[in-house]
């Protein structure tokens, strides 16, 4: 009998600890989305724990982090013109799904924007992309996927299908993707390298 106490007591303990990780997991994600409404509100779009990295041809630019970021930490967002029709030139286009409507974020002019940078992963993406409303509006705002060290390029996955070129493997070089594949997962792991809310 005292047996069986002890393993109430100790079942009931961790079961109790696990729902306070839990509210704290919620806890944090809550703060986390109040950060970035803030963000949204005062435009800034250029934080200085972000910085520019030029990766050379053909990648171009892309976004490092300046400092570590824990998974669900706010990174920053999607900064542009807010259209209601879709924009002709759709290279630095966000489309917006919501309520059964579409709206888009136009970010291809030039306004020194940090979101609109950040470049495609499609296999081991630190960062993802959620809808949040601020001010009634819907906008797009980055969190980290998992932890990010400082110095690593931030990337989330555009989510629009295998139909980027950077997508395809030529067909000489599969072996090749392959090993890279690999060696791509260790470094975006462990090496640096220079309404309703919803998960896009």
């Amino acid at each position: 009998m005292y047996r069986l106490y002890i393993l109430v007591t100790v079942i009931f303990t961790i079961w109790n600890k696990d729902e306070c990780v839990a509210l704290t997991v919620a806890e944090h994600s809550r703060q986390q989305i109040k950060e970035a409404r803030a963000a949204i509100r005062r435009s800034d779009m250029s934080p200085s724990y972000l910085r520019i990295t030029h990766l050379g041809h053909p990648i171009g630019r892309g976004i490092v982090a300046g400092k570590g970021f824990a998974r669900g930490d706010f990174i920053t967002y999607y900064h542009g013109k807010y259209c209601v029709k879709e924009p002709i030139i759709d290279e630095y286009t966000f489309e917006l799904p919501c309520d059964g409507r579409t709206f888009w974020i136009d970010a291809s002019q030039e306004d020194g924007s940090y979101g609109r940078l950040m470049n495609d992963e499609w296999r081991y993406p630190n960062a993802m992309a959620r809808l949040l409303f601020a001010d009634g509006r819907p906008h797009i705002a980055f969190f980290a996927h998992r932890f990010i060290k400082t110095g690593q390029e931030i990337r989330f996955n555009y989510n629009k299908g295998s139909d980027f070129p950077w997508r395809q493997p030529s067909k000489v070089q599969t072996n090749v993707c392959i090993q890279r594949t690999w060696l791509d997962f260790l470094k975006t792991t462990f090496l640096p390298v220079c309404k309703m809310d919803k998960i896009l």
